[in-house]
């Protein structure tokens, strides 16, 4: 695998060599680039295993712009509902009132005693307002300050459960794999188009295409050490550049029929 990868980003016209390699070799390394490209946000993870401070940021916002409730209040440490509200940020959903928990995101329930995190069924984790500083809060208050309040103590429990990092990982992993997949098969047609005259077949060029593909992975993964993964667009250069590379710079060898 790792000599496959350094062979790819240093000299991708040698990539062609690898288009004889079994789908099991191709299909592990369509899983490989991903994982490496999933390593920031893994180590980011075990370094600060809690809510991480731009989704601490997306909470407070939603919570200030999408639920605000009139008549909703915390009273010495007991909740009353005036409307049910739900509003979602990440796979997170807040909720408030007799809503059915959301089967495809966690559940922020707001309790009557008691904030509780939930998935389906399944509970993750609850504490008590009066535990999570709570004891009179007042949803229909839309500041900025109000949101601090109420986002941190959901921020608290949050990271008392310490379940969601993994979640994290495998959302993103499942992302890049999605990312990388869908780039290969683009390029491959694309190099249809672009080298009519190399007589590869599709399924060749989706091979070469995992290969030259490489420098998407190592490009979104060191963007992301630096925290700039709004930067992709350069990682999408590089990959049409390097195919362009490869591409111009391999001749095929025709056999001469022997008399």
């Amino acid at each position: 695998m790792f000599k496959r990868l350094a062979t790819s980003i240093t000299k991708p016209p040698l990539a062609v060599f690898f288009i004889k390699d079994t789908w099991v070799r191709i299909i592990l390394y369509l899983f490989f680039i991903p994982l490496i490209m999933t390593l920031p946000i893994t180590v980011r993870t075990m370094i600060n295993p809690g809510m991480n401070q731009a989704r601490f940021e997306r909470m407070t916002a939603i919570i200030r712009s999408d639920f605000q409730i009139e008549n909703t209040k915390i009273e010495s440490g007991n909740l009353s509902v005036g409307s049910n509200k739900t509003a979602t940020f990440d796979f997170f959903t807040l909720t408030m009132g007799d809503v059915e928990p959301h089967s495809q995101t966690v559940t922020i329930l707001f309790d009557e005693s008691e904030l509780v995190f939930l998935f389906g069924q399944f509970e993750f984790g609850r504490k008590s307002y009066l535990e999570l500083g709570l004891s009179e809060f007042d949803f229909s208050i839309a500041t900025s300050a109000n949101s601090m309040i109420l986002g941190s103590a959901i921020r608290s429990l949050y990271d008392e459960i310490g379940t969601f990092g993994l979640s994290d990982i495998t959302l993103s992993f499942m992302y890049n794999l999605f990312d990388y997949v869908l780039y290969v098969f683009l390029m491959a047609v694309i190099m249809v188009f672009f080298a009519q005259e190399l007589e590869f077949t599709f399924l060749e060029r989706i091979k070469l295409s995992t290969y030259l593909s490489s420098i998407f992975g190592i490009s979104t993964f060191i963007l992301a050490l630096f925290g700039l993964e709004g930067a992709e667009i350069i990682s999408i250069i590089l990959l049409y550049l390097f195919h362009l590379w490869a591409y111009r710079n391999i001749h095929m060898v025709r056999k001469e029929p022997e008399n």
